[in-house]
């Protein structure tokens, strides 16, 4: 994936996850098309085993970063773990498929936070811009265009190095 390596490229270390029922993550009857919310929520405990096993590997400041309901399970974990130093959540929304990152902000406190969505993905850009007034000193980008999640490293090439550079400012604090 390119993100993964624009982001080795700049020396940080990266753990790329296919959540259940995606990519690699399928197996017989698995498959993201039939989740319910308690399916899409239960997504949010394969972060935390991925963080569990990384933490058990690597000590450091963890990130996470998401797209689309991925981003929205980003924030779900991210709430509930304080290892999660910051996230970056691309074309998150206000509800997917009952999963309301709205309501994990207050918990997840004034951690970093960048958010991008694009403004031919209008749920999104609505859903990023509201969750970005819930969390404090959360960073907010919208491209005038670009699509939905992952389809934004296509159209916007300059968004792995906007991700990098966060990334490494953090990192530098």
């Amino acid at each position: 994936a390119p993100l993964v390596e624009t982001l080795i490229a700049r020396g940080l270390e990266v753990v790329a996850l296919d959540m259940r029922g995606h990519g690699q993550s399928t197996a017989g009857d698995l498959d993201y098309r039939g989740f319910g919310t308690g399916e899409w929520l239960g997504c949010s405990g394969d972060i935390r085993a991925a963080l569990d096993l990384l933490a058990e590997k690597v000590e450091g400041r963890y990130f996470l970063i998401g797209a689309s309901i991925g981003a929205n399970l980003a924030l779900v974990e991210a709430a509930g773990d304080e290892r999660v130093a910051g996230i970056i959540l691309l074309s998150p929304g206000s509800d997917y498929h009952g999963v309301r990152p709205g309501a994990y902000a207050e918990r997840y406190g004034g951690r970093p936070a960048l958010l991008v969505a694009a403004g031919d993905d209008g749920y999104s850009e609505k859903s990023a811009a509201a969750l970005a007034e819930l969390l404090p000193g959360a960073e907010l980008e919208v491209y005038p265009d670009g699509g939905h999640g992952t389809q934004l490293f296509a159209s916007r090439p300059e968004l792995r190095a906007l991700i990098g550079g966060w990334l490494e400012r953090q990192l530098a604090e």
